[in-house]
């Protein structure tokens, strides 16, 4: 996807992304990696082993390149969600689209929209999407009907479930404990 609005736009992957979307929706702390625009807080990535947490390896973002990379925080992703919500970002007919389930050219529906999955959480749908790289694992949700976002960003790594977190959020979120 990267290369395609590369090569559409006529400009680099980082610099569209913070052209189109992320300075008007006033993301000032979301980048592509090693295209940062402000003095974001940044932290170290780690990995678990079996005496304790260690520090990841740095890689190069170049080779997440547009399936991945991206550095926020959860501040700006409450940004994005309300973009989402209140269609700033794209057109509703297209949000439609990207939070329903997949058919398969056999009739088979999947759980998979166009980049999130499809779900259900206490009855309501849930629509999330999660990602990791070395140091670093994080998820997002959001429960339209309940005017819910939850985001989880997690610097402890690939096996260390940012998803289950951002999930048992929600179920608090949605089914308080009463005082």
């Amino acid at each position: 996807m990267g290369a395609i609005i590369e090569n559409v736009s006529g400009m680099r992957y980082a610099d569209f992304l913070a052209e189109k979307i992320f300075i008007p929706l006033g993301m000032n702390d979301t980048a592509v990696e090693g295209h940062e625009r402000t003095a974001i807080r940044r932290t170290e990535g780690y990995r678990q082993t079996k005496n304790g947490f260690v520090p990841s390896p740095v890689i190069s973002m170049t080779q997440p390149y547009a399936a991945g990379a991206l550095v926020s925080t959860v501040d700006d992703l409450a940004r994005w969600d309300s973009a989402v919500a209140s269609g700033k970002l794209l057109q509703q007919s297209s949000w439609k689209k990207a939070f329903s389930p997949y058919v398969l050219n056999d009739g088979s529906v999947t759980r998979y929209g166009y980049g999130w999955e499809i779900g259900r959480l206490s009855g309501a749908k849930i629509i999330s999407h999660g990602g990791a790289i070395d140091g670093f694992n994080c998820a997002v949700l959001r429960i339209p009907a309940e005017g819910l976002f939850v985001a989880v960003l997690s610097n402890t790594g690939i096996g260390n479930d940012a998803e289950t977190v951002a999930v048992q959020a929600a179920s608090i979120m949605m089914n308080p404990v009463p005082n």
